[in-house]
């Protein structure tokens, strides 16, 4: 089958789209194409700093039509994956940005560092040690922890920066002294759901 054959696409943004605060033109090309032949797509991504809003209006700002239903993140994913346990955590500590926070909170989960029932990992440039030692006790307490992804880089404008497997590095060490990591889990999901939430979607 040909590449334009296809009834829908899923579409990686970092590196893919835009690298950084710079679009990548053929996307832009691309996309407007799909929009044309009203070909079903999703823009599927491992940075789960953005929340949706935050993704559709980073995209539009670029010229990249895009609404919320066409947007799908780790953070959404992550959240997602809190719900299926068994155990239905109600209390998370949290590294990482907006974008995750948000989509926990959206599912009932309350944020704290002290005694969390999970340690929720993603992408987080004001990442400290402060940050590091609070996961770490809460992990020895018996807390699980839990990755957006397990991504080692990130393309911006600039270059390849760090993203969250660094630093999952320095918990993983943790969490197998205590429990199974759960840790990159919730990426085993990640296509089979995007193809769920793609079927109906598509843009006129």
């Amino acid at each position: 089958m040909h590449v334009l054959d296809y009834d829908g696409y899923l579409l990686d943004l970092d590196g893919t789209v835009y690298r950084g605060n710079e679009v990548i033109p053929e996307a832009v090309t691309f996309i407007n194409w799909l929009i044309k032949e009203q070909k079903k797509f999703l823009f599927v991504t491992n940075n789960s700093s953005k929340t949706p809003k935050q993704a559709v209006d980073k995209l539009n700002s670029m010229s990249i039509p895009a609404k919320r239903e066409h947007i799908f993140t780790s953070a959404l994913m992550a959240a997602y994956h809190v719900q299926q346990l068994a155990d239905r955590p109600k209390s998370a500590y949290i590294i990482g940005s907006t974008g995750l926070k948000v989509a926990l909170e959206e599912v009932g989960i309350i944020e704290q560092d002290v005694d969390p029932d999970v340690v929720i990992v993603g992408i987080d440039r004001t990442f400290t040690y402060d940050k590091l030692e609070k996961a770490s006790l809460a992990i020895q307490e018996g807390a699980k922890l839990i990755a957006t992804n397990g991504d080692k880089m990130i393309p911006t404008e600039r270059g390849s920066c760090q993203e969250t497997a660094r630093l999952l590095l320095q918990l993983k060490l943790q969490a197998e002294h205590k429990q199974k990591l759960l840790a990159n889990r919730t990426q085993d999901s990640l296509s089979k759901l995007c193809l769920y939430f793609i079927r109906p979607l598509v843009v006129r």
